[in-house]
């Protein structure tokens, strides 16, 4: 006890020798700071605190944004015209980019938006296989025949949803919208069209007084060659011309 008090009486006198020294108080204050830094160090230690993994971003799916009218479904967001709640409002449109929860559930590959509805390309289940999904108007059967049950086609839709292709299960290389009608570039396959051909823009033909809505029609546009040199990778529509 004596000598604890005898080296504190020193330690004083030392301390008020050395008080106008600069140098002496910063070496006080950095020894304090790091006495503190030690000491939370050791705290962390002490508690073994566990960082949770939420795991790897997955970089190869890509955001989806969509703007614009939203009064066909062409945005393919379902609850903008039909909320989950009361307290939602319905949205004829949207000025502003919103990110459509779709591309975080499937690896978008390409877009085509057409007048009031859109086209989506996406990866397939199978290694290098690829679907099309569509949503929008289909007053002119440009997404297929669609119908919740039989003989009941419907004329929109407000959410994406596979496009009925079921005679061709070839990788999708391309697609493009026009007014009111659809094409798909299939490899080996050619070029498949749906909807409106009133002036050719299907590759057929065009018949007086067709009925659009509701017909189960698909047109299939041979390929150009005999080789995948000739497969068709880009298409550009635009009204009723392709």
């Amino acid at each position: 006890m004596f000598a604890q008090q005898k080296h504190v009486r020193v330690l004083w006198k030392y301390l008020n020798f050395t008080r106008n020294d600069d140098s002496f108080r910063r070496l006080l204050i950095t020894r304090s700071a790091s006495q503190v830094s030690r000491r939370k160090k050791d705290y962390l230690a002490h508690e073994k605190i566990q960082i949770a993994d939420y795991g790897e971003v997955q970089k190869s799916r890509k955001r989806v944004y969509m703007f614009g009218s939203a009064t066909e479904g062409a945005l393919g967001l379902s609850n903008l015209l039909k909320p989950k709640t009361k307290l939602q409002s319905v949205y004829q449109f949207l000025h502003h980019p919103v990110r459509n929860s779709f591309g975080g559930l499937k690896e978008v590959l390409d877009i085509a938006a057409g007048h009031g509805f859109t086209l989506v390309k996406v990866k397939g289940s199978k290694e290098g296989s690829s679907v099309v999904y569509a949503s929008g108007l289909n007053t002119h059967s440009q997404l297929g025949y669609q119908a919740v049950r039989a003989g009941a086609p419907l004329k929109m839709l407000i959410g994406l949803a596979p496009l009925p292709l079921p005679l061709f299960n070839g990788r999708v290389l391309a697609i493009g919208c026009g007014r009111a009608h659809s094409l798909i570039s299939i490899e080996g396959s050619g070029l498949v069209a749906l909807g409106d051909n009133s002036s050719g823009q299907c590759g057929r033909l065009p018949i007086s007084d067709e009925e659009y809505f509701g017909s189960r029609y698909v047109h299939r546009i041979p390929p150009f060659g005999h080789t995948s040199e000739d497969d068709v990778i880009s298409i550009a529509s635009k009204f009723d011309i392709t």
